[in-house]
């Protein structure tokens, strides 16, 4: 079954070659179909173009309407939460508009996705509250098991069960709690316009008990319920199993999908062999071959990604008892469980590990700009951003100070809104240009926030300029591995 030939060949692994691996696609939101309400919304968040996978997916949403499911692959950071949400929200907001109020049913969510992790239900309930927030106003709601006790999980059950009859728009859950909730009878899906199921190739673990979850779902569900299936990788006979459940699964592929990203060097690391085979013991040999790996790399600032909260705790544990002194490492973790000071605090600072998501920022500050302006500019670009080859301006500490006095805004509004409009005109994406990559005269670049970035050199000194804001480049070449840093004298402001 997994080897027998599909209609069209599915990318097994590509290499980078290009403009093809770039964040953003060529057409605009309204292009590919997004409403006005929607685009204004996403202005607010600074967004103002769609990626690879967001125009594709917005594209087939709306124009396949035949289609039972769609299967949404690309690269992990390539927008896939966005890639779904958009038109889903889209689509439950066109319907009260259609109506003229609201139209949400006690115990009926619109929009339901589903999500392996605790993380990542909170991860994908975060991005649909901003995008609320930012004028696509809909009820959201987190469902999650998991609670420590039977007197926990029983009162957040009832919990949920009270949410659920006072109307849900879009709900967002883990696969078990979700069930519990159909099983009891206080969910029912008879309005649900589209259920997601957000990396798919984990939810389908078992062939068996995938087929499980997905058959309450379809049989308690109209026949005008479509599901969006996304994941970042998708094996060939992943894919043929999706296809048996669903025979018009249509395929949407992004450019990233299987592709070894630029600059980036992939290495698999054998973490089997041992006569003791349990699940402590291939822990305690991932953590060594994880210890083996940092120490031959003797990198200055390493980021370790952990899918799961406990997984970042036992890293953290095992490099402090290898290391108590720290002469080696410092780790900083980064995840949901620890207060946000104590976050802010470690976002500072070199090493980082992070549950779901990470944010690069050079070993040591700059001269003339120290962690604080570091930092502002860091919250005003997504994580996904960041992890990416890019180029960036960053203005100095006199510079950020001069432009939060003058705009009467604070550091925190560079995470948001017009700020974050502000910080993202700095960056200029998948490109890491040095001082010698810039021609003498002027030349135009593209940036995250969408709008055109001028870079001029005239006898050796670079300047910038977005719209009539010009900054001097006081610092040149920086490199932090995935980026190219500037530090310039002013914040440019786009022209938006």
């Amino acid at each position: 079954m997994g080897n027998r030939p599909l209609p069209y060949d599915l990318p097994i692994v590509r290499p980078y070659d290009g403009d093809k691996g770039t964040f953003f696609a060529g057409a605009t939101w309204r292009g590919v179909g997004a409403s006005e309400e929607v685009v204004a919304a996403l202005k607010t968040l600074g967004i103002q173009r769609p990626s690879h996978i967001q125009a594709a997916a917005f594209t087939a949403f709306n124009t396949h309407s035949d289609r039972s499911a769609l299967v949404l692959a690309d690269q992990a950071g390539s927008g896939k939460t966005m890639a779904y949400l958009l038109p889903l929200l889209q689509a439950l907001r066109a319907d009260e508009l259609a109506a003229g109020g609201r139209v949400t049913q006690p115990r009926c969510p619109r929009g339901i996705v589903v999500a392996p992790t605790v993380e990542l239900v909170q991860q994908v309930l975060r991005v649909a509250r901003a995008l609320s927030g930012a004028g696509l106003r809909l009820r959201t709601a987190a469902f999650t098991g998991g609670q420590a006790d039977d007197k926990a999980r029983a009162a957040s059950f009832r919990t949920q069960r009270d949410l659920l009859a006072e109307g849900v728009d879009l709900l967002v859950a883990t696969p078990g709690r979700l069930q519990q909730h159909l099983a009891d009878g206080g969910l029912r899906l008879d309005t649900c316009k589209a259920l997601v199921m957000d990396e798919v190739d984990v939810l389908l673990g078992e062939r068996a008990a995938f087929l499980e979850q997905v058959a309450p779902l379809r049989a308690a569900a109209p026949s005008t319920m479509r599901f969006m299936l996304a994941t970042a990788t998708l094996p060939q006979h992943i894919f043929a199993q999706l296809r048996e459940v669903w025979p018009d699964l249509m395929p949407v592929f992004g450019p990233g999908l299987h592709r070894t990203a630029a600059g980036l060097v992939e290495e698999l690391v054998d973490c089997s062999g041992g006569d003791d085979i349990s699940e402590e013991t291939g822990r305690k040999r991932k953590l060594e071959a994880l210890q083996t790996v940092v120490d031959r790399h003797k990198a200055a600032r390493t980021i370790v990604f952990c899918n799961k909260i406990d997984a970042c705790r036992d890293v953290e544990n095992y490099l402090r008892r290898e290391d108590p002194q720290e002469e080696k490492y410092r780790v900083l973790p980064y995840h949901e469980a620890i207060r946000d000071e104590i976050r802010a605090q470690h976002m500072h600072r070199r090493a980082v590990l992070r549950a779901r998501g990470a944010v690069r920022l050079p070993a040591r500050p700059l001269r003339g700009m120290s962690w604080g302006s570091a930092a502002a500019m860091a919250a005003g670009l997504d994580a996904e951003l960041l992890s990416k080859v890019s180029t960036v301006f960053v203005p100095s500490d006199d510079a950020i100070k001069a432009y939060v006095t003058s705009s009467g805004a604070t550091s925190a509004d560079l995470a948001t809104g017009s700020g974050k409009s502000a910080v993202t005109a700095h960056v200029i994406p998948n490109k890491t240009l040095t001082s010698a990559d810039f021609p003498e005269g002027s030349s135009s670049y593209n940036t995250v926030a969408g709008v055109p970035l001028t870079v001029s050199k005239a006898g050796g000194q670079l300047t910038v300029s977005a719209g009539s804001v010009t900054a001097n480049v006081i610092q040149s070449d920086i490199s932090t591995g995935n980026a190219t840093i500037f530090l310039i004298d002013n914040v440019l402001s786009p022209v938006v």
